[in-house]
């Protein structure tokens, strides 16, 4: 059951027809005019409706992913592993890798991920945000 919106009253209707400089006839509707028919809203699980909430999730998964690569390209040197020893394995290592070192070690990144995936898969799109600036400070 819908809330069906209330008219104007009459003394809005003689405002709005001063401020707009016309009658009161033109501001309401003619008689004989249907209401325009309401779009239909998408059930709550279409894809129309989660497609925009899975792309957010899809998009700060990849920046955490891009954060990561760049951190092993900037810190993990490659000689003496593997590719995968190096993507998975390999300390970070230098005096400036000490906060993304520790985001790794900890598991707090991947914490932050999941969570910032989480809530913008959740439609709270703001909240994924707050990490980014404190991961950027190791660069």
């Amino acid at each position: 059951m819908g809330v069906r919106p209330e008219r104007p009253s009459t003394e809005n209707l003689f405002r709005l027809a001063e401020l707009f400089g016309t009658t009161v006839d033109l501001l309401l509707p003619s008689e004989g005019a249907d209401a325009p028919a309401a779009e239909a809203v998408p059930p709550l699980w279409s894809w129309s409706r989660r497609r925009p909430r899975v792309l957010a999730a899809l998009a700060v998964t990849a920046g955490y992913l891009v954060f990561y690569l760049l951190g092993r390209i900037l810190w993990c040197p490659l000689e003496g592993s593997s590719l995968l020893g190096w993507l998975l394995w390999e300390r970070p290592s230098g005096g400036e890798s000490y906060l993304y070192g520790w985001l790794l070690s900890s598991g707090l990144f991947w914490w932050a991920m999941a969570l910032s995936a989480l809530t913008a898969l959740l439609g709270r799109y703001r909240l994924p945000s707050p990490p980014a600036p404190i991961f950027s400070l190791d660069f």
